[in-house]
């Protein structure tokens, strides 16, 4: 509209000049020639009209009547014109004051303002129109409170690790408690102290959360950026799952943690000891008696991701069953892995079932990058110890790993797996127990080996696309056979959400297992 009222601003003193008579003829040229977009009227370059060479002439009619029909015909040329460019214009700028529309592409929110022009706010998650234009969000996995990905807040003290050596970052998920130690275990600094809420000297954020059905607690620490340096490993320590939120990129250049620290330790991050969670493995069945003593089944392996191993035995009746599957490939809720059934006999000493690995969910804001590594391992189930010889436990499954955010890059491994059972019989420390589901990638980790001649081996754990604990060897083809072990533990879950998703890191369980997976962010 401002170039009609231009426009009609020139025409009117013009008029104005003709009807005050300027003395010439409608025939004469005009000196200089009118330029283009004029016509040559009384010796007057008026707008529009024939323009040949700008010496054209208005035909027809009198002299005011022709002025003012041009003088109309000028302003509805131009009122048209202008008309089509405002339409066109309208199409982009004119609007209602509250109106919203997504862009053509829907990466921006369009908004009309007080002063009918449309303002654009890109949208980092897109644009979506239904019910109305929004720049859209997204729920997080098991994370109610959205506000907790922004609760993270810049720290007033900020802190490095004093040298390139390896450090332990353990977070505590039990009172939220944050600190630094050196590869010995020797405690550097503590960077956050314990207590639910905020931390102004560290800007990180403490919530504990429940889930339903039975799965652990959630222990989040919200950070504002999350950058986990090379020399770094990330700990954690207490039973409640690790959640780490950041509202900006976040960056593993170093590990984390979560898996079984070994049978002598507690359970950490939801991880369970043996014979514990919804996916344990059975217990050996009884003992009976023959010439040389007891024969004894294996406990069966947990299961998580897969099934685990069942166990060994003489008799079908004493071997320990496999653990179930449990959770769900999307990892809602937050589970962890179960540990594996205890082997046959009497004495305290050994045969326990390996505890399974916890689990973690690591959310960004942004972009999400792992080039280091992220550890969710089971442990391997015990032999018998203190002079016995009994059956040998099953293995503990791998742990959850969960990551989130709307850019995903993997580049780093990322592991869950379960660990070997035990040996049958007298076992030797480092030998007959099952190995732990170290980051192994393609060789699962192996089963105890027997070492009185009258037992058998533990059965396998999981690795690579195998997601399902072996099975520990029947120990009864021999009549000298006593002493069964037990099955391996399953691979836990690995599931990765992101609008977009780079992985070209290594992952065991493999993506396309039935252990792990990838999905898109649940928009709103």
């Amino acid at each position: 509209m401002r170039v009609w009222n231009l426009l009609a601003g020139i025409v009117v003193p013009v008029l104005a000049l003709l009807a005050g008579g300027c003395g010439a003829s409608s025939s004469d040229e005009c000196h200089p020639a009118c330029g283009a977009g004029f016509t040559c009227y009384y010796g007057v370059c008026v707008p529009g009209g024939n323009t040949d060479g700008g010496d054209g002439v208005v035909e027809g009619g009198d002299a005011d009547a022709a002025a003012d029909g041009d003088a109309d015909a000028e302003i509805g040329a131009d009122g048209d014109a202008d008309t089509g460019a405002d339409g066109d214009a309208d199409a982009d700028a004119g609007c209602s004051s509250g109106d919203a529309r997504c862009s053509g592409d829907r990466t921006a929110l369009e908004t009309c303002s007080a002063g009918g022009a449309w303002e654009s706010t890109p949208c980092t998650l897109g644009c979506a129109g239904d019910p109305v234009a929004h720049c859209q969000d997204w729920d997080i996995s098991n994370i109610p409170d959205e506000t907790l990905l922004s609760a993270g807040v810049e720290g007033t003290e900020s802190w490095a690790t004093p040298d390139e050596n390896p450090y332990y970052l353990q977070f505590n998920t039990a009172d939220g408690a944050v600190a630094l130690y050196d590869e010995s275990w020797s405690p550097v600094l503590q960077v956050r102290e314990s207590g639910i809420g905020p931390d102004e000297r560290s800007g990180i954020q403490f919530t504990v959360l429940t889930q339903p059905g039975g799965a652990p607690e959630l222990g989040v620490f919200s950070f504002q950026r999350l950058d986990v340096a090379r020399n770094v490993t990330v700990a954690a320590w207490g039973p409640r799952a690790l959640v780490l939120l950041s509202e900006e990129d976040a960056t593993i250049e170093g590990g984390v943690f979560v898996g079984c620290y070994g049978n002598d330790q507690p359970p950490v991050a939801g991880g369970r000891e043996g014979g514990v969670g919804p996916g344990a493995g059975g217990g050996a069945g009884p003992s009976i008696p023959d010439v040389s003593g007891f024969r004894d089944g294996g406990g069966g392996g947990g299961g998580f991701g897969g099934s685990g191993g069942l166990g060994g035995g003489y008799l079908e009746t004493m071997r320990g069953a496999a653990g179930t599957p449990a959770g769900t490939p999307e990892l809602v809720p937050l589970e962890a892995g179960s540990g594996g059934g205890s082997g046959g006999g009497s004495t305290p000493e050994g045969r326990r079932g390996g505890t399974s690995g916890g689990s973690t969910q690591i959310v960004s804001g942004g972009t999400l990058t792992v080039r280091g590594w992220v550890d969710a391992r089971g442990c391997g189930g015990l032999s018998t110890y203190g002079g016995a010889n009994e059956g040998g436990g099953g293995g503990g499954s791998g742990g959850g790993i969960l990551f989130e955010a709307p850019h995903v890059q993997v580049t780093g491994a990322i592991t869950a797996n379960g660990g070997g059972g035990g040996a049958g019989g007298e076992g030797v420390p480092g030998y007959s127990d099952g190995s732990p589901g170290e980051m192994r990638v393609v060789d699962p980790a192996p089963g105890g080996t027997q070492v009185t001649g009258y037992a058998c081996d533990g059965g396998s754990g999981s690795g690579g696309a195998g997601v399902a604990g072996g099975g520990a060897p029947e120990c009864s083809g021999d009549a000298d056979l006593y002493n069964a072990g037990g099955g391996g533990g399953s691979a836990g879950r690995i599931r990765i959400n992101g609008l977009t998703r780079n992985i070209t890191g290594v992952l065991s369980p493999a993506l396309g297992s039935p252990a792990a997976s990838e999905g898109e962010l649940h928009l709103r």
